[in-house]
């Protein structure tokens, strides 16, 4: 049995929800919530592990780096 998200995870959830097919990547997710990388980064696997959110490929994100993209499931 798969466990709710926590709060943080929750909001991390919603933003990638909100955003649709076009996903988002670490660097989009910390710019729309506000929160520090060091905040946001360590609720993706954990979204992942859940079968929430899925890898959808590399985009290059706002760092000029390419990055996940992570969509909902």
């Amino acid at each position: 049995m798969a466990t709710a998200p926590t709060n943080l995870e929750a909001s991390v959830l919603s933003l990638i929800k909100h955003n649709g097919p076009n996903g988002m990547t670490l660097d989009d997710l910390v710019y729309e919530s506000g929160l520090d990388k060091v905040t946001v980064s360590p609720r993706l696997r954990p979204l992942e592990q859940k079968g929430l959110i899925s890898r959808d490929g590399k985009r290059v994100g706002r760092s000029g780096r390419k990055q996940t993209v992570w969509k909902v499931q």
